[in-house]
């Protein structure tokens, strides 16, 4: 009940501060450098741990190898059903805040082309359902078969050479993502059931976290740490994004040190309640983040002030959290039907599946005989 009651809180830190980030990201984005100089500093230290949600998701999977293949392709399917309908939801609410904005055609294209090419979703979290798929569903081929995990390794690695040579998305399905999802992912799996990491020392890897993050950027293991050098480069958990790799494996892992033993934390009680909500149904709180920031960014946004403050950061990351607590105790019916609607139709798929195989052998031993 202990390891429940932690994850659950460790996971809902990192949806508030998902919640926080988007937000701010949104803000800085839209605004004179000159006046975002303390919301681009939180963003460059804070925006990278998201890859920690993967280690999380791990750790609430370590006897994946135990399951069997169609129980992991329903997960993952399940996963990508949850992407698509977090993208067309979110197409749906974008044309009826901001309209369609380029006739039918140009609509009709914003809504299909993501769905088949897996990338440039409406939400800004589809990717991670999708990304996360792929690392539940590349561990389990680790643990089982080392001999197939290396041929399908190869044949993706075809497939999106292949998508480059036709010209379509370099980020196709979403692919820089899944090495980074995949490897915290696959440690998350070993890491002890009753992970303990004190108090103290959780604080001492938030500072350490914190360092790397500011100093890494790409060839810094060659040239050596610049405090202003690359000052506007963000690392982020997909190729091409990391800085130097080995630096931001270590900062993400450090920076999961600090969250572990927070975590650990129960009291006060007013400070870990949201959290603990936020980690139980987190989901759903991620789905709705992508919907409530395409009305944020049309709506909301605009009447943001033009340079950041104490104020604005407090509003951003209270209010965000406590509409995101209100939005989905007034829309838990209708988003835990979305969920429920993924998984069932990954049972449907796989349930089809198993037949079709069933068949298959039972043809096989006729031919046989």
């Amino acid at each position: 009940m202990m390891l429940d009651a932690k994850t659950d809180r460790a996971r809902g830190y990192m949806l508030l501060g998902i919640i926080y980030m988007h937000a701010l990201i949104a803000f800085a984005s839209t605004r004179a450098p000159e006046g975002v100089m303390a919301s681009f500093v939180q963003i460059k230290l804070l925006a990278p741990h998201v890859s920690v949600f993967f280690l999380l998701s791990g750790m609430g999977a370590r006897r994946i190898a135990r399951r069997s293949v169609f129980q992991i392709t329903r997960q993952s399917v399940a996963l990508v059903l949850l992407a698509i309908i977090s993208h067309v939801s979110g197409f749906l609410i974008q044309v009826a805040v901001e309209g369609t904005g380029g006739g039918f055609g140009r609509s009709l294209r914003m809504l299909v082309e993501p769905i088949l090419l897996g990338t440039g979703y409406s939400t800004f979290v589809a990717w991670f359902f999708l990304s996360l798929a792929m690392a539940r569903f590349l561990t389990y081929l680790l643990y089982r078969n080392m001999a197939v995990f290396a041929a399908v390794v190869v044949g993706l690695t075809g497939l999106v050479l292949l998508a480059r040579q036709l010209g379509l998305p370099d980020n196709i399905y979403e692919w820089r993502t899944w090495p980074p999802a995949f490897l915290f992912f696959l440690i998350g799996t070993r890491l002890p059931a009753y992970l303990v990491i004190p108090v103290p020392l959780g604080f001492a890897a938030a500072l350490g976290s914190a360092v790397l993050t500011w100093f890494n950027r790409p060839g810094v293991l060659i040239d050596g740490p610049c405090l202003e050098c690359d000052i506007t480069f963000v690392s982020q958990p997909m190729v091409g994004g990391f800085g130097s790799f080995p630096v931001f494996l270590v900062q993400e892992l450090l920076f999961f040190a600090f969250l572990i033993s927070v975590s650990r934390l129960a009291r006060p009680e007013w400070v870990t309640r949201l959290p603990y909500f936020f980690g139980k149904y987190s989901m759903q709180i991620l789905l709705l983040n992508g919907w409530f920031l395409l009305v944020f960014n049309a709506w909301l946004l605009p009447l943001l002030p033009e340079r950041d403050s104490a104020l604005l950061f407090a509003g951003l990351l209270g209010g965000g959290a406590l509409a995101h607590r209100a939005l989905y105790v007034l829309l838990k019916r209708p988003i835990d039907m979305m969920l429920l609607l993924s998984f069932r139709a990954a049972d449907l798929a796989e349930s089809c599946a198993a037949r079709l195989a069933r068949r298959d052998h039972r043809i096989k031993r006729r031919i046989i005989k």
